[in-house]
């Protein structure tokens, strides 16, 4: 996402110019945004083979502030088109970091940051009295404070969701109960520990994406088929089939799952 909105800021850049630079400079432009692109599909594509995935991810991460630093110096340094990019990297990257790792991020930013904007004029040879030190002093002072308080809030945000997340899924896990909660297509979303010891189902397989029909087998369960088909609610009293061949007698309660807006979701 944020290489293919580099393309468009290099349209935008470049049309807002009085004076066109040498055509060799959005050629480098655009070369750089391609191997971004290329490298990002390519990470997408590895990632399912990769075991350690957090070294993996750091390394991305890497990836996307040097390239965008790589355009910020091509493009005036401080003064680039592409600076904001910096905030996009950042808040990628503070969603699947820690604290640490999201306050690390922003750091690297910063001093790549620093770096881009210094780079152009050392290249172009400038005298230390056309550089304002004091105006890119504050510059870089002001996108640090941002840049650090995106990957701060940010974290704890994914933070708290995350704990959040855990905490319902360790309560769905250890009710006394069997749990299945499906989508309104009937597919299986949830399918918690209790309910695989009832019905047999061993750890390795992976109810999640079956049907209904698929896991439970017995007697008398067409109501609820049905109420799972219609999205209604009911309580009955039936015996069900294990994965070794034997029955056991269950009492089934079938319950409605709404969003905020009252619209179906699916069922419990």
């Amino acid at each position: 996402m944020i290489a293919l909105a580099g393309f468009l800021l290099v349209r935008l850049w470049r049309e807002s110019l009085s004076v066109e630079p040498e055509f060799s400079l959005f050629s480098s432009l655009y070369a750089v945004l391609g191997l971004y692109f290329l490298e990002a599909v390519t990470s997408l594509f590895l990632l399912r083979f990769v075991r350690r995935t957090k070294p993996f991810v750091v390394f991305q991460i890497g990836v996307d502030l040097l390239m965008v630093g790589i355009m910020v110096a091509s493009t005036g340094g401080s003064t680039s088109l592409f600076c904001p990019l910096f905030f996009a990297s950042v808040l990628a990257a503070s969603t699947v970091l820690d604290l640490e790792g999201s306050i690390l991020c922003s750091s690297s930013a910063t001093v790549i940051l620093a770096a881009a904007s210094i780079v152009p004029h050392m290249v172009k040879g400038n005298a230390p009295s056309s550089v304002n030190p004091w105006a890119l002093a504050s510059y870089l002072f002001t996108y640090a404070l941002s840049l650090h308080g995106v990957s701060l809030l940010s974290a704890r945000l994914v933070g708290g969701l995350t704990e959040a997340m855990n905490l319902t899924e360790e309560i769905v896990e250890t009710m006394g109960e069997g749990l299945i909660a499906t989508g309104k297509n009937g597919r299986i979303l949830v399918f918690n520990r209790e309910a695989r010891k009832l019905l047999g189902i061993s750890e390795r397989e992976e109810p999640e994406g079956k049907t209904i029909r698929d896991i439970l087998t017995g007697e008398n369960l067409e109501v609820l088929y049905h109420n799972i088909s219609g999205s209604g609610e009911s309580t009955a009293k039936t015996t069900l089939k294990r994965r070794d061949g034997k029955t056991v007698p269950v009492e089934i309660k079938t319950s409605t799952l709404r969003g905020r807006k009252g619209n179906v979701r699916g069922l419990v």
